[in-house]
């Protein structure tokens, strides 16, 4: 699997803020084609690329996607197989463009999730390999201004002040979660923005 190296804008070394901060240490970037799509694989503190999933939310009938229950957004949690580090993969309430900057959630209502539905794969087995795709939809470099109160700081949608890293390792638009089994089946459990 080849690594795409990422650097800074100021040149001096790897960027570990394009890794989502809750990700950071669990997530390794991968080559892609676009400059718009990170592309991310799994892995424990000891390089193990297997996971269990657990998630709170509903299964679209129609997609096969984990979708919020009631406007109470999914919440997905992973456990590594070889160390048994439990960790967020994914939360919709907080995660990404819109939680940051547009949406409103409770703070006690997303405290109160409980992730307790494991993901199968069709034959009933519950270990993956997980892929994360990202879309960055927003030029940060050209667009970050008009997130910067009079004061020049960003400031999310729940009060939370956000530096220039943190914004653009966040900030994503879209977000892919694929699972692939044991036997090589992959299957899609989050797809939510414009993935295109």
């Amino acid at each position: 699997m080849l690594v795409k190296r990422l650097r800074s804008d100021k040149g001096d070394g790897l960027v570990s803020a394009l890794i989502p901060t809750h990700l950071q240490g669990h997530a390794a970037a991968v080559a892609s084609d676009s400059e718009r799509r990170r592309v991310l694989t799994l892995h424990s503190s000891s390089g193990g690329s297997w996971f269990t999933v657990e998630y709170y939310g509903d299964v679209d009938e129609d997609d096969g996607v984990i979708v919020d229950v009631e406007g109470v957004p999914a919440l997905l949690m992973a456990r590594a197989v070889d160390t048994g580090e439990r960790f967020v993969l994914y939360d919709a309430g907080r995660h990404g463009f819109l939680p940051m900057f547009a949406e409103h959630h409770d703070v006690d209502v997303l405290n109160s999730r409980t992730v307790d539905k494991p993901c199968l794969s069709a034959d009933g087995t519950g270990e993956f390999q997980v892929r994360i795709d990202l879309v960055d939809g927003i030029d940060w470099t050209l667009e970050s201004d008009r997130f910067r109160g009079d004061d020049g700081a960003v400031r999310l949608r729940n009060g939370e002040t956000v530096d220039e890293a943190r914004l653009r390792a966040d900030g994503f638009d879209a977000v892919s979660i694929t699972l692939t089994g044991r036997c090589g089946t992959a299957q899609v459990v989050v797809a939510e923005g414009d993935l295109d």
